[in-house]
Formats: C-alpha cells, structure tokens, sequence
C-alpha cells in the first residue's frame, strides 16, 4: 500500500482512486499520521444480507399542486 501526504493526494485524487478501484488501497496521511485509506468498497445496504434494498423502488408522483 502506497502512502501519501493529503497535499499530493488531492492533487492526485482521480489517480488514486482509479489505483484504488484496480485493487491497490492507498493511504494518505495528514501532519504524518495516517488519516484515510482509500480502497474499493460495498455498500452494506446493497449486500446479500439487505436484499429489501437491492430491489428498484417505485416512487408516487409528487402533487402539482404543492403541500397539502
């Protein structure tokens, strides 16, 4: 895992994130201390243990009219 201080970071961002999407986490680290690790990750909410929230959801439509 490659680290880096938030300065180069942010001035690298996209380039981080992609390495990140390919598998390789990257560490940033802020006044010398690790501050984040960026790394690929799932939402809890679309996993197999929520599969209520994995379903598309139907919306009404919103009044014209305004609040009731």
């Amino acid at each position: 895992m490659k680290t880096y201080p938030i300065n180069e970071a942010r001035a690298h961002l996209s380039e981080l994130v992609e390495r990140a999407l390919a598998g390789e986490p990257q560490r940033v680290t802020r006044y010398r201390k690790e501050a984040v690790v960026i790394e690929i990750g799932v939402s809890p909410l679309f996993s197999p243990v929520f599969p209520l929230f994995n379903q598309p959801t139907a919306c009404a439509p919103v009044p014209a009219t305004g609040f009731h």
